[in-house]
């Protein structure tokens, strides 16, 4: 019996929700998947409902939600997935990115030798692709590919015996726990208190989200696997932009923080015998300085522009490369992103079993991606989720499960 299962929220993205369960049944993922799907088409609900002929070898619960019109109804669903897991442990994905199973399986490992700990996740890499006309941010040669998504995913342990300690950890160094594998009663409990707090933001939710996860228990990220690849420019919508001014005035803002913040005080005062008052203090004035620190990132990128054009201007040169120098910078940068994983593993302690393992999974989410079987999957499979300029109009369309 599985040990972990796998919570997939889906709100659109349909040709990318078929690329994740395509490579997931190409590579007889393991793992119990709960999918809550927040955007409900018929296109897919047939396809991962019983009994999802598609996919024989995957154990998927599908789930119609309610519309998924706003971060509170985002949250619902993601706590309602997490009280149908029965799996010991439970991991958040996306359907734009893959889950490496030999990361995972490591991740798994620790946590069973180690019951003071929560949660624990390996390296979480990055990809984009070029942009294909056929399948855009779906399948096509691979633009860039490197160890770390970006600077939050550092290598870190957060193990002090303080609550506060850890959770003040989280305000200086991201949400980079969020891909983690975390004990199923941890995750539940940390997604039924944020659908309990009727979060509606999305950095006040990811700011808890950290925080209350480490007030359960010790948390790790460790580079020496990679244990999650994220795909980007794929996601829709631009992050949201915070300040100090967000937090005054007594605002929907400011009075959701507050609720996080007096909710993250009760088990820190509790365990480390504080005063739930003086917690809040403490926890605000570290989440103004965290809001400080990203005004003070803003000012610098804005401080820069030319730097922002160069790249611009180099990135749209490699787009309109013939094809021959597209084809060999890719395989000289490939070679090249692939000593870059493997250096990053090797400095934090991998063996060399490691590396060649966590390679082999991650050369197959390439040929997922660059390879003809995903292309030919969809067009005899499921042409009817292609874009209209792509899908062949003479066919019918193709005949679904349930």
């Amino acid at each position: 019996m599985t040990a972990l299962t796998l919570i997939l929220p889906l709100k659109g993205r349909a040709l990318h929700t078929m690329r994740f369960f395509w490579h997931a049944e190409r590579r007889r993922l393991p793992y119990r998947i709960v999918v809550a799907d927040g955007q409900v088409e018929p296109g897919i609900a047939g396809r991962l409902e019983p009994p999802h002929a598609l996919f024989p070898s995957l154990d998927i619960d599908y789930v119609r939600c309610p519309d998924d019109s706003a971060y509170r109804d985002y949250f619902n669903k993601l706590a309602m997935a997490a009280a149908r897991v029965t799996t010991p442990y439970a991991m958040l994905c996306d359907n734009d990115d893959f889950v490496v199973p030999a990361g995972v399986e490591a991740c798994i490992a620790f946590l069973d030798g180690n019951r003071d700990h929560a949660g624990v996740s390996g390296g979480v890499a990055g990809f984009a692709l070029h942009r294909d006309p056929a399948l855009p941010k779906v399948a096509g040669p691979i633009g860039s590919i490197g160890s770390l998504y970006h600077d939050g995913y550092f290598a870190q342990s957060h193990d002090a015996p303080e609550l506060m300690a850890r959770v003040r950890a989280n305000f200086a160094g991201g949400y980079a726990l969020y891909y983690s594998v975390f004990r199923t009663d941890v995750l539940a409990t940390v997604l039924g208190d944020m659908a309990a707090l009727g979060l509606s933001d999305l950095k006040a939710a990811e700011t808890f989200f950290g925080a209350r996860a480490k007030t359960l228990g010790k948390c790790r990220l460790d580079r020496r696997v990679v244990s999650y690849v994220r795909q980007a420019g794929s996601s829709g919508g631009a992050p949201e932009v915070w300040s100090i001014d967000d937090l005054r005035g007594g605002g929907p803002r400011a009075a959701e923080v507050q609720r996080c913040l007096t909710a993250l005080a009760r088990p820190i005062a509790a365990a480390d015998g504080a005063e739930e008052a003086t917690v809040v203090v403490l926890l605000r004035e570290l989440f103004v300085s965290k809001l400080m620190r990203e005004a003070q990132d803003r000012a610098q990128a804005a401080a820069t522009p030319r730097q922002v054009w160069r790249d611009n201007l180099r990135e749209a040169a490699r787009m309109v490369a013939p094809r021959g120098i597209i084809d060999f910078r890719r395989h000289r940068l490939r070679r090249k992103a692939y000593d870059e994983i493997a250096s990053s593993m090797r400095a934090h302690g991998a063996t060399a079993v490691e590396i060649a393992t966590v390679r082999a999974d991650i050369r197959a989410i390439e040929a997922t991606l660059e390879g003809p079987a995903f292309p030919a999957f969809l067009d005899a499979r499921a042409w009817d989720l292609l874009p209209r300029e792509t899908a062949l109009p003479e066919r019918a369309p193709a005949k679904v499960a349930g």
